[in-house]
């Protein structure tokens, strides 16, 4: 049926993997090497992934490239060496180095949230950490990448609509989007007002779900200040990431509104809607298991005397309980639940005693390799940190939460500051307990719709926790 043509396929990506399910495709196929189309195969082999998603030149998936209509971003290349190119328009804006330059301004915003926690719980009422997890990000992401704030923990129902999952309802259609990559941004453009209004959108905020339009207006404004024949002189102190990519050897037409606006919609929601949902996962756990959440208290408390003075990211970084804690929340939390896929478009590839044609589309899933049991264990889907303390060094090339390779997640070091810093914040800070009467679950938690990233069955996440300041 998969190899007839595209309709079956078409079904299966629109219509079941809309919803996420932990059940793999081995467990309705024998083996693990399934063909899902007529040029696609999927293999599920925790050992293999390396192979695909390591260095090597191999090309991204056409259709997977090109299915959210944002063809110049980093995200939409196809080939393996514009790839390269791109993504070394972007110099060490992601490295660890250049990142160890900003904690204090990562700090800063951490500390923003943690005065919003304080402020919010006075009255004894619960505050919304689902919330917190996405403006503090946000934020953060902002300035370094545009050099602007915005201002999200002030900005409610704006950041709320940042990760209001009814809107998965158009980019859950991203599966349909790998075949009518074309039509996407037309339809899109087409569309997205009356999209908005059945969405239920009427308010004015919620204008800011155009991404598109947000982007324009912050990369219109590092254009100019980048432009600006004497920056210094009108103030313009901060070298963002985006004037590494106009300082870059790119053509110009890659440096236009049109193709930058597009890196700067790819870029900017990877900075605060993986990290958001990671913080909440790691959170919820932490709270459902409070013998987990002491050990790491008292971890923080030995190490961090002092929890009104900012912590250094080098001190966190040698806590093996902390770092097992966030190592643990990766593991169930992967950015990107739908299949990635890898083509070699002039060679064989081997596996075992298959040999996969030229051309061929091989996929594989994150959360296969993160939930697979003959690594973890037959308790892989309980959240339990110790088991990165004895033999956690063998289990890191296993967490694949950011991908691997070339094409690796450009945040995943931004990603491992801000979720050490944020956890470490707040539980050192606080004691922290889920509001009983808000009656949350894993439906507000927990993946359950897969449009491309996550989404919880409730549409939006909410984990409402009440606070007390620890002695």
């Amino acid at each position: 049926m998969a190899a007839s043509g595209q309709s079956y396929q078409i079904f299966i990506d629109a219509m079941v993997c809309h919803y996420f399910h932990p059940q793999t495709f081995s467990d309705k196929h024998p083996g693990p090497v399934v063909r899902i189309g007529p040029n696609e195969v999927h293999i599920e082999d925790s050992e293999y992934f390396d192979t695909i998603f390591g260095f090597r030149p191999l090309n991204k998936e056409a259709m997977t490239a090109k299915e959210f209509g944002i063809n110049h971003a980093l995200f939409g290349v196809e080939d393996y060496k514009t790839y390269v190119k791109k993504r070394a328009a972007f110099g060490n804006a992601f490295s660890r180095t250049r990142l160890s330059k900003i904690q204090d301004q990562i700090n800063e915003e951490i500390q923003k949230g943690c005065t919003w926690v304080e402020e919010n719980s006075k009255n004894g009422g619960p505050v919304d950490l689902a919330f917190l997890f996405r403006a503090v990000p946000a934020e953060i992401i902002t300035k370094y990448l545009f050099g602007q704030e915005y201002g999200f923990l002030q900005h409610v129902q704006t950041t709320k609509n940042l990760y209001d999952k009814r809107m998965d309802r158009l980019f859950g259609f991203s599966h349909l989007g790998r075949f009518i990559p074309k039509e996407i941004p037309l339809f899109l453009s087409l569309f997205r007002q009356l999209i908005l209004r059945a969405l239920g959108y009427n308010d004015p905020g919620s204008a800011f779900l155009d991404y598109f339009l947000l982007a324009q207006k912050l990369v219109q404004k590092v254009v100019a200040q980048h432009n600006h024949s004497n920056r210094n002189a009108e103030g313009i102190t901060q070298h963002t990431v985006f004037d590494d990519f106009l300082d870059s050897s790119l053509p110009q037409e890659e440096k236009e509104k049109g193709p930058l606006t597009q890196q700067a919609v790819a870029i900017w929601s990877g900075g605060w809607d993986t990290v958001g949902f990671v913080l909440t996962m790691g959170a919820y756990q932490l709270l459902q298991n409070p013998q987990v959440e002491q050990r790491l208290y008292q971890e923080l408390k030995e190490a961090w005397k002092d929890p009104t003075e900012p912590p250094e990211i080098t001190t966190l970084e040698n806590l093996p309980y902390l770092t097992a804690v966030v190592k643990e929340t990766f593991r169930l939390s992967p950015g990107a639940l739908c299949r990635l896929s890898r083509v070699n478009p002039g060679g064989f590839e081997q596996y075992g005693d298959w040999e996969i044609p030229p051309g061929t589309i091989i996929s594989m899933s994150i959360p296969d390799v993160l939930s697979d049991e003959a690594i973890w264990g037959s308790d892989a889907a309980v959240f339990k940190p110790e088991r990165w303390l004895s033999g956690g060094a063998d289990l890191d090339r296993y967490l694949v939460t950011f991908s691997k390779g070339t094409r690796v997640c450009p945040g995943i070091e931004l990603a491992w500051i801000e979720t050490r810093l944020v956890i470490a914040s707040l539980f050192r800070r606080y004691e922290m307990s889920i509001a009983a009467e808000a009656g949350i679950s894993d439906d507000d938690i927990m993946p359950y719709y897969e449009g491309f990233t996550p989404a919880v069955k409730n549409w939006i996440s909410r984990l409402p926790v009440k606070v007390k300041p620890r002695d």
